[in-house]
């Protein structure tokens, strides 16, 4: 069989040659931060590459109570619109601080526990049969959110990165 393969420990080894001989590699980490915004929306848009997995029919349904529509991460637009670009002389970064972030990248699972009302006499809620709840307290079971991650390069996202980088290099 033969194979290719990109040894990133040449391309390390010479960026931080560059870099050491005051080489100014900022114009090349805007571009790469500017890839990994494109990785990051190209996610989002299809949902995951390779696909994120389904909502829960419990979520469709409360979405649909609520008349909300949209994409899988993207029915308030919070944290596809939370994540931007950082580049400087060394690094090229996407990121965000969206507190919601950690727990779609990675998925999380959130314990049981018994909740009570704050500020009414009563929690209400829609039940799996589309009817409205009313309790003065109620148990929620263990909820377990997948992970959704949208900080996911793929080969063509790498690809693309690599060809960038040599281009910038064959042009200095």
């Amino acid at each position: 069989m033969i194979e290719a393969r990109l040894d990133t420990q040449k391309f390390d080894k010479l960026l931080g040659k560059l870099t050491r001989q005051s080489i100014n590699t900022t114009p090349l980490m805007r571009r790469l931060s500017g890839d990994l915004m494109d990785s990051t929306e190209e996610n989002f848009e299809q949902q995951g590459r390779p696909k994120w997995a389904p909502l829960a029919q419990s979520t469709i349904r409360a979405r649909k109570a609520k008349g909300k529509t949209g994409k899988i991460l993207q029915v308030s637009g919070s944290l596809a619109t939370s994540i931007h670009p950082r580049w400087s002389r060394e690094t090229a970064v996407a990121g965000t601080n969206n507190k919601y972030a950690k727990t779609h990248q990675f998925g999380h699972t959130f314990p049981a526990m018994f909740i009570k009302p704050k500020n009414k006499k009563a929690l209400s809620w829609i039940g799996p049969d589309g009817k409205r709840r009313f309790s003065k307290g109620h148990k929620i079971g263990e909820r377990k959110i997948p992970a959704r991650p949208f900080f996911r390069l793929t080969k063509g996202d790498l690809r693309e990165i690599h060809n960038h980088s040599v281009d910038w290099l064959l042009m200095k």
